[in-house]
């Protein structure tokens, strides 16, 4: 007859103990995470009602359909739930392989420039978004610019391109392998060369997530716009239609999901005069 369960869990050696504490601290970590943030994520949703009605009064193509906005929301919200854990063990990832290599990461805070008397609250948030934006996009151009070139990255990116009705739900129609390369790169390297404090952490996420989004949302959106002092400096619902168009043309360019000055200096920039 067997050992208990908690005799045999005892006597297991030490290296299964290990894994199994750090298995249910994670899944505890994982379920707090979710149920934190995914309402969150749905409410995040609500940015859309200015642009769905927008696309529907002043289209840039067929008009989408609501079953076009509901299906895209359903990927998000399972790409979210899928693609966590990922992004969880990259950072734990780079966190413990910064330990094992003995790297001394920087100390990023911004509690410094929070304490600057009188403006510390709105530069904060300004130094705040700058930051979420430059490192987003950094990230976001190159990995971008892989899922172009990779066969591998390709079979999960094309689900994003296979919208037939550019639209504002759009931005949320990721794959969630690709949603997870996207996390988990930028995750692992900022866990090798960065400490960053938990809640801080947590604050840059909650505005990126925002600030990305949204922007996302605005250039997915099928509005028709002609924004030609715009359309050089910020990538605007008229220049990324180009990235979404079957032209042979428009093949690999316009990568960029907010400043387009990585597009202008690797000289993968298209744009045009086309409202």
């Amino acid at each position: 007859m067997g050992l208990p369960l908690q005799e045999a869990r005892q006597s297991d050696p030490p290296i299964f103990r290990a894994i199994r504490i750090v298995f249910v601290s994670s899944l505890d970590n994982y379920l707090m995470i979710v149920k934190a943030v995914l309402p969150l994520i749905l409410k995040l949703q609500l940015l859309l009602i200015p642009f769905v009605l927008l696309e529907q009064f002043l289209p840039a193509g067929n008009r989408p359909r609501p079953r076009d906005y509901l299906l895209n929301t359903l990927i998000l919200v399972t790409t979210f739930v899928m693609s966590l854990p990922l992004g969880m063990l990259a950072g734990a990832g780079g966190a413990a392989a910064r330990q094992h290599l003995g790297l001394h990461p920087l100390n990023l805070s911004f509690q410094g420039v929070g304490a600057v008397p009188y403006i510390g609250t709105g530069l904060k948030l300004i130094v705040v978004m700058a930051a979420t934006l430059v490192l987003h996009d950094l990230w976001f151009y190159w990995s971008h610019r892989l899922e172009h070139r990779l066969p591998i990255l390709w079979e999960f990116h094309k689900l994003h391109h296979s919208e037939q009705r550019l639209n504002s739900s759009t931005w949320a129609r990721d794959h969630f392998l690709q949603a997870a390369w996207r996390s988990a790169f930028p995750a692992f390297t900022f866990g090798l060369v960065l400490r960053l404090d938990v809640a801080e952490a947590a604050s840059l996420g909650v505005y990126a997530s925002y600030i990305t989004s949204a922007l996302s949302m605005f250039y997915h959106s099928g509005v028709r716009l002609h924004l030609p002092w715009l359309n050089p400096v910020l990538v605007t619902p008229q220049v990324h239609r180009i990235h979404h168009s079957v032209d042979p043309g428009h093949q690999n360019k316009n990568f960029a999901d907010f400043l387009l000055v990585f597009d202008i200096i690797f000289w993968h920039v298209l744009q045009t005069s086309q409202g």
